[in-house]
């Protein structure tokens, strides 16, 4: 099963929630689709929890993540992603980081909300 994308408003941000086998054109899909629905709804701020998504990524298809999103996201103020433990490298993050996006990858939902609500 492919990537399936859901959408909620939390007060402050988007949330968007992935499911299903992903494979890099997957993703690179999902990020296009989370960049349609936030510019679609004016949000600045977007959770996307990942948990629920099984991948076998390498650590060139993390760059390249990082870089899509760079690529699609740009116009959000702030973006968290919320991942299982044992999946969180911080490759797509240092990468989105270092160009110029403001990205931070969580395990636990209350840090992601805490950085997220943040003026």
């Amino acid at each position: 099963m492919p990537v399936a994308l859901s959408f909620r408003s939390a007060p402050q941000y988007l949330v968007a929630t992935c499911t299903g086998a992903a494979t890099l054109q997957d993703f690179f899909g999902a990020i296009d689709a989370l960049a349609a629905e936030t510019r679609r709804v004016g949000a600045t701020r977007l959770l996307v929890d990942l948990r629920g998504v099984t991948e076998q990524f390498r650590f060139t298809d993390q760059f390249s993540i990082g870089e899509r999103a760079r690529a699609s996201l740009s116009h959000l103020e702030r973006m968290a992603s919320l991942v299982p433990e044992h999946r969180r490298t911080g490759t797509s993050e240092q990468v989105a980081n270092q160009q110029g996006i403001l990205l931070r990858v969580f395990t636990l939902p209350a840090a992601a909300d805490a950085w997220l609500s943040q003026p």
